[in-house]
């Protein structure tokens, strides 16, 4: 055998071997261990933010998810519809306001100190600006800007969604996407909302998600998107890059008939697996925190958190139906999640007393 020959012959075993052992690395990576603060229904200041990314890197991969955007408010500053961080509308802890909402918000400026605050201490920040639903937040601002809303972005019959058939609402996903897409340069992850949207049909959702994960994904981005818009008929046609947030398979509705309907349309866990997705676990029976005042008691927490260490673990994807993934291939990690859209009145000490314990859960 001739040296070229032995040297080829050698080289090709060598691929094989190393294409053999390749998905065996993949599998061996630390998952993801996040927080998802939302960010729109209650402020959080600076500091208060840098607490969870103390906290997140406490794991060995550890992610702190900012959910900025959301029906009553748009949390973050946003210059192209003129929320803007001026000296005078701010209030004594530093948060700035809108005077015409009377909303809160963080500043861009405020945004690079957190954004290099994880950075030092090696924490991814995933950035959430949730379209097309829950699009109250930007009609608000949209129509103190221009006076008056536009149904050619804003659907007339859904309130607070984005009407994703018509070119200009593509237009203006992408414009606010953009601006903050200049903001989070340096952010390796994108999350593109995409939960609880009603009025779009699978195939027309499905072109949503690929057109703007594709925007996303052309800025630099690995994009994330929440599951409820991936369905049976469309996951072949979806962008196989998007990873998927599963919270819920049928949203947590309590009507029955609804649940059945979705959870016959929706692609579940499992199925987004053998699909080729990639999914981070959400499930918002064991890792969903919304504090009041009614939940925050140390019997609440304690609870949640002996349940948790219990009955979930990365498989268990579906509520507390007990159903689990026969398979962690293609698990990225999970995230608890902290909505505030009933938190007035709750210490901010107790909601991170709250979110730190049952975080150990989620450290995998």
């Amino acid at each position: 055998m001739n040296m070229k020959y032995r040297f080829s012959t050698l080289l090709f075993i060598l691929t094989l071997l190393l294409s053999t052992i390749e998905p065996v690395f993949a599998q061996a990576k630390t998952p993801l261990s996040g927080i998802n603060l939302d960010v729109s229904n209650r402020y959080y200041s600076v500091k208060q933010i840098q607490k969870y990314i103390n906290l997140a890197a406490k794991a060995k991969n550890g992610y702190v998810q900012l959910h900025f955007t959301g029906d009553r408010n748009v949390g973050i500053e946003c210059k192209s519809l003129n929320q803007i961080a001026k000296k005078k509308y701010r209030h004594k802890n530093g948060a700035f306001y809108n005077p015409k909402t009377g909303r809160s918000f963080l500043s861009q400026k405020q945004i690079q100190i957190i954004l290099a605050y994880a950075e030092k201490k090696k924490v991814e920040i995933i950035p959430e600006i949730d379209m097309p639903g829950h699009m109250g937040g930007f009609e608000k601002l949209y129509l103190l800007k221009y006076k008056k809303s536009n149904p050619k972005i804003f659907h007339a019959d859904y309130q607070g969604e984005l009407a994703i058939r018509n070119p200009q609402a593509i237009s203006f996903a992408k414009k606010i996407y953009k601006e903050y897409a200049t903001l989070f340069s340096d952010c390796n992850y994108f999350h593109m909302g995409c939960d609880e949207f009603w009025s779009g049909s699978a195939k027309t959702n499905a072109s949503y998600l690929n057109t703007i994960s594709e925007y996303l994904e052309k800025k630099g981005f690995t994009v994330l998107a929440w599951n409820d818009l991936f369905t049976k008929t469309n996951i072949s046609s979806i962008n196989h890059n998007l990873l998927v947030t599963y919270w819920s398979y049928d949203g947590d509705t309590c009507d029955a008939a609804t649940k059945a309907r979705r959870r016959k349309l929706r692609a579940s866990f499992p199925l987004l697996q053998e699909e080729g997705f990639t999914l981070f676990n959400y499930n918002s029976y064991y890792l969903y925190l919304t504090p009041s005042p009614s939940t925050i008691s140390k019997e609440d927490t304690e609870y949640a958190v002996k349940d948790a260490k219990e009955n979930w673990n990365l498989l268990v994807w579906d509520s507390d139906y007990g159903k689990k993934s026969k398979t962690p291939a293609n698990i990225a990690g999970a995230c608890i999640s902290v909505w505030g859209e009933d938190s007035k009145g709750v210490k901010s000490s107790d909601i991170y007393n709250q979110v730190q314990k049952l975080y150990e859960v989620t450290l995998i």
